[in-house]
């Protein structure tokens, strides 16, 4: 069984949006759904462990297996094998959607995992991506974009992630399951280091992250006008900003203004 040296939270809540348009042969789309297994028992997909679920997209959205579906993975498994095509166009946006609904039931804590698979390009214009994308980041949800063959563009799916690396490209359909350790592996390193903000201690008066992974760290210092409490941001460069003011806000429940003070502490 594949292993990553940083496994993800046992409440992690991780989607998988698969791309069901009417360009995925029906060998490819089974292809996705082996992937999208192999992973989940990977991420030890379980009541107690990580918990999954995945949507279907093309010309609309259908949530094939439901974060209760995974109470263990052979539930999850049958589930997912019984997961059938959609077609019509690539509507990304309704997957995103889709996802940000089916988030609402999971623990509002937890740290959350967007997994989408596209083969091509997108049947949306950007301005339609734009708001779910914040929806979910607004929910402490990363996105990560499985690139599959030469007709995906890029420029269409960079506004998504927070960082390039973020897009994982893959030749083919036939070559996903080369690709289970690399996703697996990148997703559980960056979800390792939002997990510290998710469970970052913090008092009334003082709150404290810092994901120590480079030497070199940017700071930013919140107030909430209502409580007067200071929120002190200690992050990486590694780590966008914006994800971690979101997430922590999420957590603590409150709005927290501000933008990133940009200087470079040693």
């Amino acid at each position: 069984m594949t292993d990553f040296s940083t496994p993800l939270s046992k409440d992690t809540g991780v989607i998988f949006l698969l791309d069901s348009s009417e360009e995925v042969e029906t060998n490819d789309f089974k292809r996705q759904r082996e992937f999208v297994i192999s992973l989940a028992k990977a991420f030890k997909v379980s009541e107690n462990g990580v918990r999954a679920s995945v949507i279907t997209y093309g010309k609309y959205s259908r949530p094939s297996v439901q974060f209760k579906d995974t109470t263990d993975f052979d539930k999850f498994l049958r589930a997912t094998m019984r997961t059938s095509q959609i077609r019509g166009p690539r509507r990304m946006d309704k997957a995103l959607e889709m996802a940000i609904r089916m988030f609402r039931y999971h623990q509002p804590l937890a740290p959350k995992t967007v997994i989408l698979f596209t083969s091509g390009p997108r049947a949306t214009d950007g301005d339609q991506l734009k708001g779910p994308r914040e929806q979910l980041e607004k929910l402490g949800a990363r996105i990560y974009v499985v690139a599959i063959g030469p007709s995906v563009v890029y420029r269409q799916v960079e506004g998504l992630v927070n960082s390039s690396s973020d897009i994982i490209q893959v030749p083919s359909f036939i070559a996903l399951q080369s690709k289970i350790h690399a996703v697996g592996r990148h997703v559980s390193l960056q979800q390792g280091k939002l997990r510290k903000i998710v469970y970052a201690r913090h008092t009334p008066a003082l709150g404290e992250i810092d994901t120590h992974t480079h030497t070199h760290t940017q700071t930013d210092r919140q107030t909430d006008r209502q409580t007067g409490r200071i929120i002190v941001i200690k992050h990486s460069l590694s780590v966008p900003y914006r994800l971690l003011r979101n997430t922590f806000s999420h957590v603590l429940g409150f709005q927290i203004q501000g933008e990133t003070n940009r200087k470079s502490l040693a």
